[in-house]
């Protein structure tokens, strides 16, 4: 499975203007979005390819159950979204001041 296809399951938006697409992407737990700039290509799966490659560096996939997130709901910590973080610290991994 590629990355690429991975991030296909980031809900999104889009918007075209003058032939050129723009999208949004969402953070999965708190729905914080991540514009692109406008994307001239020959068909929308081509911008939104694109658009994906962008969008990929402004968030992170977790390792637990899968969900893209921004960086405020990562902990890099332990490589997880901060649903999953909570429940590693609860069951008795890193704590808080580690």
């Amino acid at each position: 499975m590629s990355a690429d296809h991975d991030f296909a399951a980031v809900r999104y938006a889009m918007t075209s203007e003058n032939g050129l697409y723009r999208f949004t992407f969402f953070c999965a737990l708190c729905g914080r979005g991540h514009t692109s700039g406008l994307i001239h290509a020959n068909s929308v799966e081509i911008a939104l390819h694109l658009a994906r490659q962008e969008a990929r560096g402004y968030f992170n996939g977790c390792h637990t159950c899968g969900r893209w997130v921004c960086d405020g709901c990562y902990n890099m910590d332990v490589m997880t979204c901060a649903r999953c973080a909570g429940h590693y610290l609860l069951q008795g991994g890193l704590s808080d001041g580690e």
